[in-house]
This record gives structure tokens, sequence and C-alpha cells, in this order.
């Protein structure tokens, strides 16, 4: 098992129109149609894009609050109100786990919204580091009660694929088909 590096990621810069139609760009507006809820630091901008471009390979569209237009100037209230609507009517919920988003303000309280609002199935975390094998942020004990998205070597294929690690079941789901399939049609590899 293992997670996604920044190099890696760098890989993922082309936006691909072929899975995204043309009113999916970065950003979010009220009449947007995401399937998730991407929770990071605001430092760490400059991965944004890739990231956008490694779910929308899956089908699924990322919705990103720092390039959302409706959201106010300054946080507020009202930028917390709209941040909990937005949570609550994506389908999944993902944290960027970075060095930049342990030390976040919004990064905990948005995943603890989740926590209470979304089934444990629906919540995940994307760790992202220099190396695939490192784990800094697991001394961060809560972290440990969320799913991961990490890379794992699929025994019917003997390939390596993005998978959704179940930390309740101890299984594997595609991450395609975790990202858009209903909970009941849920492919599970162990």
């Amino acid at each position: 098992m293992s997670f996604l590096t920044f190099n890696e990621l760098s890989g993922y810069n082309n936006f691909s129109k072929s899975i995204l139609s043309e009113d999916h760009t970065l950003g979010g507006d009220a009449a947007d149609n995401y399937d998730i809820f991407l929770s990071h630091s605001s430092i760490d901008t400059k991965y944004f894009r890739n990231l956008r471009n490694f779910f929308s390979q899956y089908g699924a569209n990322a919705y990103i609050d720092r390039f959302d237009a409706s959201l106010p100037n300054r946080t507020s209230a009202q930028t917390a109100h709209m941040l909990v609507n937005k949570i609550s009517s994506y389908r999944k919920f993902i944290v960027l786990v970075t060095e930049n988003s342990l030390n976040s303000n919004w990064v905990p309280w948005e995943l603890g919204f989740a926590h209470g609002r979304k089934e444990h199935i629906d919540i995940a975390l994307l760790p992202i580091s220099e190396y695939s094998t490192e784990e800094s942020w697991i001394n961060y004990e809560y972290l440990g009660l969320y799913n991961k998205i990490v890379k794992r070597l699929n025994p019917q294929t003997n390939k390596s694929q993005w998978c959704l690690f179940d930390v309740k079941t101890q299984t594997y789901h595609y991450l395609w088909n975790w990202l858009v399939k209903p909970k009941k049609q849920l492919v599970i590899w162990e």
C-alpha cells in the first residue's frame, strides 16, 4: 500500500475535457454539479488543478472552495454556513492530507462536520507527501478513524491501482467505483 506523492501528482497536469464537461472548470457556484468536497489548506493551491484532474479520470468532479466566487472574500460565519451546505450536498468528502492541512484551522472543522453528517464510507483521506510510504500524518490519532485513498497491487490483475482502504472492514474498493457508484454497488477486493 502506498500514498500519492507530489511527483506523481504532477503527472496529472493535463485537463481532460473528455471526462469533464466545459462547465466544470475550477470553481463552483450555486448551480454546481460536484461529487466531492475536497477539504484542504489554502497553502496547497498549486496542487488543486492536478487534484481535479486526478479525480476527473474516474468521472468524479471535485469542489474546491478556494475557487468558488460565491464565497465571501473574507472568511466569516457566512463562509462557514455556505461550506456546511456544500459538505452536506456532495456525496463524498475527501481531506487532502499534507503538512499544511494538518496545521489548518478549517480542515479539522470541516472534517468534524462531515463526520457528524456523512456515513463513514463516504469520508476519506488522501495523504500526499514527498515519499509514497511517508506516514508523518499518522501521529494525528483521529485521522486513524478514516478511510484512505491508497495505491495497492490488485491481486486479480497484478497491477497497481488506486483504491479506497476501508478502515472499518479492512477491505479495498476500486477508487473509480467508490467515487461514482452508490454504496450498494461497491466492488470489494481484499
